[in-house]
């Protein structure tokens, strides 16, 4: 016997992101082997009896997080191709995927890049501008 598992719904960790940090980093064939790593955790608690809809639940929502941050990335860094390998991962693993697209805040990010794959980073970086130049005028 390896341990107990199970599935709580309370936030239990943190973690703090600055500008090396590997999260922050596309490296799209390591991200996609993390949801490859999602798969063996649902085969492993599959193996234990794990309720079937728990542990699908829980696939479904690591998953969704995991290519949102994915893909907010890619459109951070202004990449067309990288943009161009994610669809078509997505549509491979599973096209329902796809409506992470349609999210309001990804839909705007993604006109933004594609006005200009480099529009979306001026914009962020202004934004930043006009919120510390107010933090300093206070």
């Amino acid at each position: 016997m390896v341990g107990k598992v199970g599935f709580i719904k309370d936030i239990v960790s943190v973690y703090r992101l600055y500008g090396e940090n590997q999260i922050l980093q596309v490296d799209l064939e390591k991200r996609f082997k993390n949801i490859e790593g999602i798969k063996e955790g649902v085969r492993f608690a599959m193996s234990l009896g794990l309720d079937k809809h728990e542990v699908e639940g829980w696939r479904r929502r690591v998953t969704k997080i995991s290519l949102k941050n994915t893909l907010d990335l890619i459109l951070e860094e202004g990449n067309r191709k990288n943009l161009k390998s994610f669809i078509f991962h997505i549509c491979d693993e599973d096209s329902k995927y796809l409506s992470i697209f349609f999210e309001y805040k990804i839909f705007i990010k993604l006109m933004f890049f594609l006005i200009h794959p480099h529009f979306l980073k001026a914009m962020r970086n202004l934004y930043q501008k006009i919120a510390e130049k107010r933090s300093k005028d206070k």
